[in-house]
This record gives structure tokens, C-alpha cells and sequence, in this order.
């Protein structure tokens, strides 16, 4: 994803970046090695605003001057009017969430305030919104939430709009672009929904893009270094190099401040 951000930046200058913070990170005191996608998105992109919600702090310690700007809202439909294409657009709410209900909540009421906005030209377009890991936002059945009722039906109207937003937003000029471990965790319908993939080694498809799944052997092994660029149920290009994107040393750290709490009606 980090390479697509690059092309975006260098040939869609006008286009803002939005990329959702899951808290990933890989300091080690030992080395220096330091993989925070915050720090490497500032590293590798310059300037970024880190939006999170109100009693939810981001701390980044740097030796480096980056250029950050730190906006706090108090509901999650917020975040969309302060995207905007001069500086990478961190929305960073993940780290601050320890119950798997809030989760689904939120994402159900940003995915809908996205769609809502997008329809009424409130936010800037063209948008790109990144996603890592995206089977842990609308995952299939048995990867979710499902183990109560209200949890369940949380989860599955989250997916549904999922669903709808990934096809109705290409049209208003807003694309969403996610990563998943493995494609059947994610929600069938959400999986079905995007245009073009990019597989990379270790893939396996089902039965639902026969066409690929054809192709697991091919998938399977791979070089790390390859990808394919395919269209579901249709073709796919390939193999081609995948630039790496060095994770820097002794960047600094980050910390997250704070547990986002919220009454589930």
C-alpha cells in the first residue's frame, strides 16, 4: 500500500490520502528499528494530520522535525471535512479501541457519514482511503463478532454498508483500498465488491472467483518480491516487482494515550 501512496502522491497530487492507524508497530529498544506506519508514512510522504477522537492522545517521539498537525473530534462522522490533499490524512482510532463491538459501531457510523457526505459534496474529492488488514473491519462469519445477538447485528449491518460503499463510491470519486491475509476472511459480498486485486505470494482463492482460484499453485509460490495485478473473474498481469520500502531505524516511537469508551444502545 505504501507504493500506491506513492503514485498517488507523484501523479494525483490533487488527491487527498487517508490512511486508518491500526497501532502497528515493531520498535525494538535494541536496534533502533522503529515500523510504526505513522513514522514510516512521515518518513517516506512528508507532512500528515493525525485525526483521533477527543481524550484519545497520539505521542510521537522524534528526533526528527516532521511537520504534523493534531486534530481531535468528538464524533467519528467528523473526520471526513478535515481530509484534505496537503498533507497524509492519519485517522488513528483503532489504538484506542479494546472492545470489538465499539469497533464494528464506528466503523459502521464513519463508512455511513463517508457515503452521506460524498453524496452532498461536503468533503474533498478525489479521495483515497487506505486500510490495512481490512477482514478485521468486515470479516466473514467466523472471523467476526458473533457472539451475541447485538454484536452480530452490529457486525453484519457494518458489512452491508461495507458492501454498498465499495461500489457506490468509485462513482463520487472516492476509492477504498485494503489489504486482507487471506481473502475468504473477509466478508464475501465487501470481497466480491472491489475491481482489481493485487495477489501476492501465499494467496488462496475459493470457489467464488473461480477464475483465480485456478491460479492457486501460481499464488502459492510465488517470489516474494512478485505480484500480479488481476481483475476478478476476468484476467490478470504479471508478474511484476514490488518496491520495497525500507523500514527506517532509530525514527523514534509512537504511544497511544487513552481507551475510547461509548454506550451501545
Amino acid at each position: 500500500m505504501y507504493w500506491l501512496v506513492d503514485m498517488f502522491r507523484e501523479y494525483a497530487s490533487n488527491e487527498a490520502i487517508v490512511w486508518f492507524d491500526i497501532g502497528k508497530g515493531q520498535y525494538n529498544a535494541f536496534t533502533g528499528e522503529s515500523g510504526n506506519e505513522i513514522l514510516t508514512l512521515l518518513y517516506y510522504f512528508g507532512a500528515a494530520r493525525i485525526i483521533s477522537l477527543t481524550g484519545c492522545n497520539v505521542e510521537i517521539e522524534t528526533h526528527r522535525d516532521f511537520d504534523i498537525e493534531y486534530i481531535q473530534v468528538d464524533n467519528v462522522r467528523q473526520i471526513w471535512r478535515y481530509c484534505k490533499p496537503d498533507k497524509i490524512n492519519i485517522i488513528s482510532i483503532e489504538p484506542f479501541l479494546n472492545n470489538d463491538v465499539i469497533h464494528a459501531k464506528l466503523m459502521s457510523d464513519i463508512i455511513d457519514s463517508l457515503v452521506w457526505l460524498a453524496n452532498r459534496g461536503f468533503i474533498h474529492r478525489p479521495l483515497a482511503v487506505f486500510y490495512d488488514e481490512l477482514h478485521n473491519v468486515w470479516p466473514s462469519s467466523g472471523h467476526g463478532i458473533y457472539d451475541n445477538r447485538k454484536a452480530a447485528g452490529i457486525q453484519r449491518r457494518s458489512n452491508n454498508q461495507a458492501k454498498k460503499a465499495v461500489q457506490k463510491l468509485r462513482s463520487t470519486g472516492i476509492r477504498i483500498v485494503g489489504s486482507t491475509h487471506q481473502w475468504t476472511q473477509m466478508y464475501k459480498s465487501v470481497r466480491l465488491s472491489f475491481e482489481w486485486l493485487v495477489v501476492r505470494r501465499g494467496t488462496i482463492f475459493s470457489n467464488d472467483a473461480s477464475d483465480l482460484a485456478k491460479y492457486n499453485p501460481r499464488w502459492q509460490h510465488m517470489p516474494t518480491w512478485a505480484a500480479y495485478i488481476v481483475i476478478p473473474q476476468r484476467t490478470h498481469l504479471g508478474p511484476f516487482r514490488c518496491l520495497y520500502y525500507k523500514i527506517p531505524d532509530h525514527l523514534g516511537s509512537v504511544k497511544y494515550n487513552g481507551i475510547y469508551q461509548m454506550q451501545i444502545e
